[in-house]
């Protein structure tokens, strides 16, 4: 049988680990903002193995977005609740959303850089549809990056639910814990004998019923006479007579609290309290209060109810306008084969431009250095004959041919960027930064410029293409410097989500994140109201006596990222220096 992960990538780091080992090394990591396991911060690579190697549950929650992590002893404890393997690579707040407002404290307070350690908390969480009280001894770790700060953490964790029951259950009928009873986060009241009198409650339980401790020795219904006509009541006593746990997952009551009306939606389980000889003599009532769950839930309902009916009514419109959009077809069929002249016609135009553009810079060029070498002649050979003012017009008339043959060159460049490539292969942008410095060398060598490069991306692009861009880019800022200053640039990137993508920028392309790479120099600059003119052909914000160049530049910077599907833009300050800010598809 064909061996379906045999053409994926393996990863030293990664091998053995049992079956969560497996599951990390073939998991499509490419659409998770971690990217591929290969692109992996260091102490991630680091940990990893060591939590699918280890004997104990224990489990990693990396980055901001709390990627989740895990190896085979924790794998067996998600089984019950029918959530592996798909918690693989989930963040934690997908992952446990019901006990949320329990660890994200914790977690919070771990990514402080202090470690938390925990015994029999109980954390509420779903299993088998149904919500359930459990209980977890666990430390949660700080886990460092390479600059020593805290980027994720290290949870070892063992399920003592069992154990804690046992052990309440034991200790409200000898000596009801007052620590653990009063701690905890869960609504909670115990009621004793036939009349079910309050004889203690949490402040959770007082805030959920809306009352104060004068409660504790009075009973239930005199307390709650609002619930005298609900069989809550009758449950308590059934409970008591029985033995028998009754758990509700969710129940509609309706309250006074503080005074005023409440309707609130409730979880709730009611345990049998036991004497030293086993006699049943009371009830304790853990309550959680699931009214925003529900309300939301109900929200879904009517709307899906809204857009039934709207459907039913769509319907009848999506038939009345087939009929209409049948009657025109006829037409547009017509208009469509108008299109795809029209667009046949625009690319044959187009292709005669960039034949145009070819063929008038090379008819230009070759009058072109006929001037210059003429003028370079008469200035050489009959140098005498010319006195200073001539000398002057001959030197002006060289520069004019090179300027000229610049401006020729940037045009011919700029036309054949009109169509984007259709060959994109895969680009290490460190190797274009490479290239490109080592192409300007010279001048850097001359400016005594200072270029600071952190890691860059590969993408899929157009290695001539991007060269020109990055090449524009650090010329600019090479040339645009302060008389007397040494030019400062730094080169940096990062990753950045479709949904945070700049609102005022429509890329050409879209996808799910962008690598945004920023240029960054301390020249010149120019005034920011100037931002989005100075990627038009020809335009110029410093005289030719300040800066040379042609004002091309830019543009074909521009025309550059928007053929790889990206965006650009920049913000600089007079006298503060420059940013390019480049998106392009990851």
């Amino acid at each position: 049988m064909e061996n379906i992960y045999e053409d994926l990538p393996t990863y030293a780091f990664l091998q053995g680990g049992g079956e969560m080992g497996e599951l990390i090394r073939t998991y499509d990591w490419s659409s998770c903002p971690l990217q591929t396991p290969d692109q992996w911060p260091s102490s991630l690579k680091t940990i990893i193995p060591l939590i699918l190697h280890a004997k104990v549950p224990m489990f990693v929650w990396w980055g901001k977005e709390l990627i989740q992590f895990y190896n085979d002893a924790y794998r067996d404890l998600l089984v019950a609740g029918g959530r592996h393997p798909h918690f693989l690579g989930k963040s934690a707040y997908q992952c446990w959303p019901e006990s949320w407002g329990i660890i994200k404290p914790l977690i919070d307070q771990v990514l402080e850089g202090e470690g938390v350690y925990m015994e029999n908390l109980l954390i509420p969480h779903y299993r088998y549809g149904t919500l359930l009280d459990s209980y977890w001894t666990f430390g949660y770790s700080p886990i460092y990056d390479e600059e020593n700060h805290p980027v994720g953490v290290l949870v070892n964790c063992t399920e003592t639910t069992q154990t804690v029951v046992s052990q309440q259950q034991l200790e409200i009928s000898e000596a009801f814990s007052q620590q653990i009873f009063h701690s905890s986060p869960v609504a909670k009241c115990v009621f004793m004998g036939e009349n079910m009198v309050i004889q203690m409650v949490n402040e959770s339980m007082l805030t959920l019923l809306g009352r104060d401790r004068s409660i504790i020795g009075k009973t239930f219904m005199e307390v709650m006479p609002e619930l005298t006509v609900t069989p809550l009541m009758g449950r308590l006593r059934q409970v008591l007579a029985t033995g028998e746990t009754y758990i509700q997952p969710e129940e509609k009551q309706e309250l006074i609290r503080f005074g005023q009306p409440y309707t609130g939606y409730y979880h709730y389980t009611c345990s049998v309290l036991k004497n030293e000889i086993g006699e049943n003599t009371g009830v304790i009532v853990a309550v959680i209060e699931i009214t925003d769950q529900v309300r939301i839930r109900q929200q879904v309902e009517e709307r899906e109810a809204q857009y039934r009916d709207l459907s039913e009514h769509l319907e009848q419109v999506v038939k009345f306008r087939t009929e209409e959009l049948e009657a025109s077809n006829e037409e547009l069929v017509s208009s469509n084969e108008e299109l795809q002249e029209l667009n046949k016609q625009l690319q044959l135009a187009n292709d005669r431009l960039q034949q145009f553009a070819y063929v008038a810079s090379h008819d230009l060029q070759e009058p072109l250095r006929k001037i210059q070498t003429f003028s370079s002649l008469l200035s050489q050979k009959y140098e005498q004959q010319f006195d200073e003012s001539g000398l002057m017009m001959l030197s002006r008339m060289y520069k004019a041919g090179e300027q000229m043959s610049t401006l020729i060159n940037d045009l011919l460049a700029y036309s054949r960027l009109i169509s984007p490539s259709e060959e994109f292969n895969t680009i290490s942008l460190q190797q274009i930064i490479a290239s490109v410095l080592e192409t300007l060398e010279l001048t850097i060598e001359q400016s005594g410029a200072i270029i600071s490069i952190e890691p860059l991306p590969t993408v899929r692009g157009d290695a001539m293409q991007l060269g020109q861009l990055f090449q524009n880019l650090i010329s600019n800022a090479l040339k645009f410097t302060k008389k007397d200053q040494m030019p400062r640039i730094s080169i940096a990137a990062e990753l950045v989500l479709e949904k945070d993508f700049p609102k005022s920028l429509k890329p050409t392309a879209k996808a799910e994140c962008y690598h945004l790479i920023r240029v960054k120099d301390e020249g010149v600059g120019f005034d920011s109201k100037y931002a989005s003119r100075i990627f038009g052909v020809f335009e110029r914000l410093h005289t030719k006596q300040e800066f040379a160049g042609t004002g091309i530049g830019l543009a074909i910077c521009q025309r550059v990222v928007e053929n790889h599907g990206g965006a650009i833009y920049a913000e600089s300050e007079v006298n503060k220096g420059a940013t390019f800010h480049v998106y392009l598809p990851a």
